[in-house]
């Protein structure tokens, strides 16, 4: 399976396009049709983990801020 892409992010959004979608999202004009491209992303593809309470400052902008750590 391809990897998706993300191509759009803000503080609340992320998107991921397989490469047929992101065609379909770059080149479409119909917000209908563009809308039907908006789905959530399987969870099954997904991981869950702790990270570190750094990770609340923008001040912390590092990589480590992400890594799992153990629960409490």
């Amino acid at each position: 399976m391809q990897e998706p892409k993300l191509l759009f992010k803000n503080h609340h959004l992320k998107i991921h396009f397989n490469e047929n979608d992101e065609k379909n999202w770059l080149e479409n004009n119909d917000i209908i049709e563009l809308i039907k491209l908006l789905k959530p992303y399987p969870s099954e593809e997904m991981d869950a983990y702790p990270i570190s309470k750094l990770v609340n400052s923008p001040i912390n902008d590092s990589p480590e801020i992400i890594k799992p750590v153990n629960a409490l």
